[in-house]
C-alpha cells in the first residue's frame, strides 16, 4: 500500500511505522487512535459491569458513521474517560484523543460512511489484543517467581 503523508503529526515511532505499513493517511490514523482511546474506556466500563457489556461500543455505528458523527463521538469518549479513568490511564486516553483529533482535522475525507467504523474497530481490537497479551505476560512472570 502506498504510504500517505503524516508529516508533522504527533505520533509515536511505533505508530508512525504501523501507519506507514498500512498505508494510512491522517484520517485513517485518527480513526485508529480514536479506537485505541475507546478501548481503554471500554475496558474500564467492562470492569464496572463485570465484563458483561461495554456501553461505549454501542456508540459505534456498525452499519456506517459519518465524519460528523465521529466529531460528536470524540467528546463522548472524553467525558467517559473523565468518569471511568483516573491518573495515568486518563492522561493516556486524553493524549490519544488529542492526537486523534489532530489527525482527523488533517484528513481530507475519501472514506465512505461504511469504512469509518472499520478503522475505529481496528484500533479498538488491536489495543484490546495488546492488553490481553500483556496480561498473559504479567501472569507468566508472576508464575516464574513462585
Amino acid at each position: 500500500m502506498e504510504a500517505k503523508d503524516l508529516s508533522g503529526a504527533l505520533l509515536e515511532e511505533e505508530e508512525r511505522e504501523a501507519f506507514r505499513a498500512y498505508g494510512f493517511g491522517p484520517l485513517e490514523a485518527g480513526l485508529y487512535l480514536l479506537g485505541k482511546a475507546m478501548e481503554a474506556v471500554g475496558q474500564a466500563q467492562a470492569r464496572l459491569y463485570e465484563y458483561r457489556k461495554e456501553p461505549l461500543l454501542e456508540a459505534i455505528g456498525w452499519q456506517g458513521m459519518s465524519l460528523v458523527r465521529v466529531r460528536h463521538l470524540v467528546p463522548e469518549v472524553m467525558a467517559k474517560a473523565a468518569y471511568y479513568l483516573d491518573g495515568e490511564d486518563r492522561t493516556r486516553v486524553l493524549d490519544l484523543l488529542g492526537r486523534a483529533t489532530d489527525l482527523l482535522e488533517r484528513g481530507r475525507g475519501g472514506l465512505s460512511d461504511r469504512e469509518v467504523p472499520y478503522y475505529i474497530l481496528m484500533g479498538y481490537a488491536q489495543a484490546r489484543g495488546q492488553r490481553l497479551r500483556g496480561g498473559k505476560r504479567e501472569v507468566a512472570h508472576e508464575g516464574e517467581g513462585a
